[in-house]
């Protein structure tokens, strides 16, 4: 599959900004989505027309924001990238706004003309810290922090996810109804809302910027649909018009879950845009992990000695599709589904170490099979590597 860096002229992209230099053949960008305009203009509480805009696909790199190469992004032709940044380091003065070397990798690709969807990842789990009480100091902390944060990207992003995974980030017990009867996370969100309204936070182009909320995962299970913070999160998402819409990740076993997800909370969250930040298949690639590869090792076994000595693009592709759990379609087939129920952005793993990287024990989850381009497991002469299959559909949703 040749990879052709012709350069073409191209006209401004995304409200009005330079694309860089074209490219022909494979890495090509015909046009760009008019999606993140609809996003800016929005006013709070947007209805869903009954015609959608196309849904835009972009480039996730969760925590990595050094992971935003900026030839990467070019050759992928990508206009928006998805990050988010944990509280607790900052808010303890073990990470510096100021010299984050994620943030101000962030802020080049920003200057550079990425278009930035930016999550705060209240991590209370990891740090085992309750839901902070309304107006309590630590309270105080949490949304100084995120008011520090827009700023120190003030310009260019161009909406703000207020939580990335709310039932994995925070204590159970904090999803439950205290003796008050009110659930503590819920509570911070909506009060984090309200703060953020009242400081008029300005996104790209010094629009309102965008709030969206939720942090949804594994919605396809009956536990997570009936978790009593999940549904509260649920109501207030559909009723509040200061919150723009829902933001989540769809990850399943089973590529039929993604429009029973899609289903579920499109009959709670019933005309607003979705933001999902994050999608794959990985819960079946986990699933066969110990058959075999097309060597005769493991599927682990073979994603582990490439790890420790990358193969070529070519072989690793090979490997890919000699696996009937492997669907070199899946992301376009996700895509449209995503779409058709009202999804305006969704952006994919981008390159492996901002989504998988190191040797996968027994236990743990191949996320490192999901990116577009297969940095550690893979190598191409004079360029990054890529998972064939997902970059061929990844550049031609961009190209619509």
């Amino acid at each position: 599959m040749p990879l052709t860096t012709n350069d073409t002229k191209e006209s401004g992209g995304l409200f009005g900004l330079a694309c860089p230099g074209g490219r022909t053949g494979f890495f090509s960008l015909k046009r760009p989505s008019a999606v993140l305009l609809a996003l800016l203009l929005m006013p709070w509480g947007l209805k869903v027309e009954a015609k959608q805009p196309r849904m835009l696909l972009g480039a996730n790199v969760n925590e990595h924001g050094v992971a935003l190469d900026p030839e990467l992004l070019e050759l992928s032709r990508t206009k928006v990238c998805r990050t988010f940044f944990p509280a607790t380091p900052f808010i303890l003065g073990k990470r510096d706004l100021k010299t984050d070397a994620d943030l101000l990798a962030v802020k080049r690709a920003g200057k550079a003309g990425q278009q930035i969807i930016l999550c705060l990842k209240w991590n209370f789990e990891k740090a085992r810290w309750r839901v902070p009480e309304p107006d309590s100091p630590r309270e105080r902390q949490c949304f100084a922090w995120a008011d520090a944060l827009i700023r120190e990207l003030d310009g260019y992003v161009v909406a703000l996810e207020t939580v990335n995974e709310v039932t994995v980030d925070t204590l159970p017990e904090d999803m439950l109804p205290g003796a008050d009867g009110e659930i503590p996370m819920p509570r911070f969100l909506q009060r984090l809302v309200a703060h953020l309204s009242e400081q008029g936070h300005a996104g790209a182009n010094a629009k309102p910027l965008p709030l969206f909320s939720g942090g949804f995962t594994r919605l396809e299970q009956r536990r997570m649909q009936s978790n009593p913070g999940v549904q509260a999160l649920l109501d207030w998402i559909e009723t509040d018009d200061r919150v723009a819409g829902a933001n989540f990740h769809i990850h399943m076993p089973e590529f039929e879950g993604f429009e029973n997800y899609l289903k579920f909370i499109r009959s709670r969250v019933t005309d607003k845009p979705y933001i999902v930040t994050e999608f794959s298949m990985v819960w079946k690639y986990k699933e066969n992990l110990d058959g075999k590869s097309h060597d005769g090792l493991t599927v682990r076994e073979y994603i582990n000695q490439a790890i420790q000595k990358p193969v070529p693009e070519k072989e690793w592709n090979a490997f890919l599709e000699s696996q009937a759990w492997y669907d070199p379609q899946f992301l376009s087939s996700a895509c449209k589904v995503m779409e058709d129920y009202g999804v305006m952005l969704a952006t994919f793993a981008f390159q492996q170490g901002s989504s998988g990287g190191r040797k996968l024990e027994p236990d743990d989850t191949p996320w490192i099979i999901n990116p577009i381009f297969a940095t550690r497991t893979a190598a191409a002469r004079g360029r990054a590597a890529v998972s064939e299959g997902f970059m061929r559909d990844y550049l031609d949703w961009q190209r619509r």
